[in-house]
């Protein structure tokens, strides 16, 4: 597998109001930063930030902002940074009425 985010633990990939685990892999000693986005490409949550080792690391995501408010029901792209590498995925928030 390559680097990147390229799992959760929700099947369909989509947490309702329940956290999110997301998984990614580092090959080498990088620099990382995995962020939430909103659809206009604006940073709603920092998850990670910081140098890792190699490995299959893994970062639960509440489904909360960086103040701690829960998101709106959405689409949201995580965005990770791996040294010099972009990845992008898209996530739905469903939030129950």
């Amino acid at each position: 597998t390559p680097d990147g985010v390229f799992g959760a633990n929700h099947n369909s990939f989509n947490p309702t109001v329940e956290s999110v685990l997301l998984y990614y892999k580092v090959s080498a000693d990088a620099p990382v930063q995995l962020s939430v986005c909103n659809v206009l490409g604006l940073r709603v949550r920092t998850l990670v930030e910081g140098d890792k080792t190699p490995g299959t690391w893994s970062v639960p995501w509440d489904g909360r902002n960086d103040q701690g408010t829960l998101v709106a029901s959405d689409i949201y792209f995580i965005l990770i940074k791996i040294g010099e590498s972009h990845y992008v995925r898209k996530i739905a928030v469903v939030r129950e009425r």
